[in-house]
């Protein structure tokens, strides 16, 4: 896991009570594919900790 996935809980840890946001330049990955990921569930839970999530739109 890269490390700045984490950052937005441990910004809340530290009292940061303004909107925290993160913008992934990939496209949400289909169901299937999630659930081959290593360690999916903890990638989950970090990416829960973000007020506000933004990916690249899937390219057709």
């Amino acid at each position: 896991m890269t490390i700045i996935l984490p950052l937005g809980a441990d910004l809340h840890k530290l009292g940061i009570d303004r909107p925290i946001g993160h913008f992934l330049h990939t496209p949400w990955p289909e169901s299937d594919m999630m659930e081959r990921v290593p360690n999916s569930g903890e990638l989950m839970k970090c990416m829960l900790e973000y007020d506000l999530l933004g990916f690249r739109p899937t390219v057709m």
